[in-house]
């Protein structure tokens, strides 16, 4: 018959022989150095060749991807708006309307047409009786 272990002898095995199986060897520190370095480098590249795709691309993007939005509509009449959104009714003079936009780099479809120009914030119709104006960006 075998002699049975003592406690301690058995802790101290089970002990050795969980930190042999635990302990993995590890690489050297300028493997994993290499490796983040590398790592590091791909994410730059690939972040880099995104922005030179959109500057290259960045008009096909946005006529595809960002439909025209509505920026402004109303109806106006020489005697002042009868319903607006987001433009605002400045004067009728010489028979031509001034509507103040919120922005000037839009496109305005005017019913019925009806000749117009920008002038710094304000869109300027020439008309005697009441337009329809939608605006859109693009």
């Amino acid at each position: 018959m075998s002699k049975p272990m003592e406690d301690s002898d058995s802790d101290e095995d089970v002990n050795l022989i969980v930190d042999a199986a635990a302990r993995k060897p590890q690489k050297p520190l300028w493997r994993r150095l290499l490796k983040w370095v590398l790592l590091t480098v791909a994410m730059v590249l690939v972040a880099a060749m995104l922005v030179q795709l959109f500057q290259n691309y960045r008009e096909v993007i946005t006529e595809r991807v960002f439909p025209p939005r509505l920026t402004g509509a109303g109806r106006f009449c020489p005697d002042g708006p009868h319903k607006s959104y987001r433009m605002h009714w400045q004067d009728y003079a010489n028979g031509t309307m001034h509507i103040q936009v919120p922005d000037t780099d839009v496109f305005p479809l005017l019913s019925p047409p009806r000749n117009f120009s920008f002038h710094e914030d304000c869109l300027a119709i020439v008309a005697e009786e009441c337009v329809s104006v939608v605006l859109y960006t693009i």
